[in-house]
């Protein structure tokens, strides 16, 4: 499935990303790897109604961060969460410009479900 969307993309933006082989095996790296397809809520096939897509899994290390508590003079260390996004893209770039942003709608979705501190990007692009 990735190469097929791969194959929709322009050639010079298919060159910049790393292969999909690649985006896969460095997402399958991490806790819960997640190839999101970002659809348009009509049209044709499913094939057809994809627009973009978002690549992202949970970072493999907690990391511990220092919680002030006012009420009681103490300081405690929490195990947080982050998300690394691996890819994204557009077939077609105005579908960055609408304003139901199939991009802002699939952040919101990692920021609802994956009960992260941070999200990272880690963007394979080659230049």
């Amino acid at each position: 499935m990735l190469t097929a969307y791969y194959e929709k993309l322009s050639p010079a933006l298919r060159q910049s990303y790393a292969p999909p082989e690649t985006i896969a095996q460095v997402c399958m790296n991490g806790y819960d790897p997640q190839f999101m397809f970002l659809t348009a809520k009509s049209g044709g096939s499913v094939a057809d109604r994809v627009k973009g897509l978002l690549v992202f899994s949970q970072e493999s290390t907690l990391v511990n961060k220092p919680v002030v508590d006012d009420a009681k003079p103490s300081l405690k260390m929490e195990k947080q969460t982050k998300v690394m996004l691996h890819h994204l893209s557009a077939i077609d770039e105005t579908v960055l410009e609408e304003s139901d942003n199939l991009v802002d709608l699939g952040l919101d979705f990692i920021w609802k479900t994956m009960h992260c501190s941070a999200i990272k990007i880690n963007l394979r692009h080659y230049m």
